[in-house]
Formats: structure tokens, C-alpha cells, sequence
């Protein structure tokens, strides 16, 4: 039997097959990005998606989706060129009673 659906039924179908192959939250990796070069928390990013993006999920998914689509680099500081050793003059006497 064959079932004829309008273009809403077909794109509410849609909103629940292949379900795995985007993760829920990469619409909001600029956010989550934005919110861990500030140094927040996975606690209040967790804090911010329930109540400014109306999102339900569990600390785990937040630290799993940063752990695999969020390169967190460490902080590698930059090497100094290495400086010209300056021949340093001798200490002159401070006195001439000195010796």
C-alpha cells in the first residue's frame, strides 16, 4: 500500500530518521566555542543551552561533542629569539680610594 504524504509530513519524517548523522548541538559550536575561550565551564554551558536555547540534554553530551568536534589546542608560547650576548663594561671604580 502506498501512502501519499504532503511536503509537511514528508519533512516531519525527515526529523526523525537519520537522526546520527549530525550531532544535535553543531548548530550551536560557535556558541560552545565562543564559551570555552572564555573559560566556562562545561557546568554553564550546559546552563546556557537549557535556558537561552531551550535545549534538554546531559552534561555527557556536552563534554562528548567538545571532546570530538571542538580542537582545544594548548597554549604553546611563542619562542624568543635568542638575543646577541653585548659585551658588558667593566665596573668602573665607584671610588678612587678603592681596589
Amino acid at each position: 500500500m502506498w501512502y501519499y504524504f504532503s511536503m509537511t509530513d514528508k519533512d516531519i519524517l525527515n526529523k526523525y530518521t537519520n537522526t546520527k548523522n549530525q550531532p544535535m548541538l553543531l548548530p550551536y559550536i560557535d556558541d560552545i566555542k565562543f564559551l570555552l575561550d572564555n573559560n566556562a565551564s562545561q557546568q554553564s554551558i550546559l546552563e546556557f543551552l537549557q535556558k537561552e536555547k531551550k535545549l534538554t540534554l546531559c552534561k555527557s553530551t556536552i563534554s562528548v561533542f567538545i571532546k570530538n568536534h571542538i580542537n582545544k589546542e594548548p597554549f604553546v608560547p611563542e619562542e624568543k629569539e635568542p638575543t646577541e650576548k653585548k659585551e658588558v663594561p667593566k665596573k668602573l671604580k665607584d671610588s678612587v680610594f678603592e681596589d
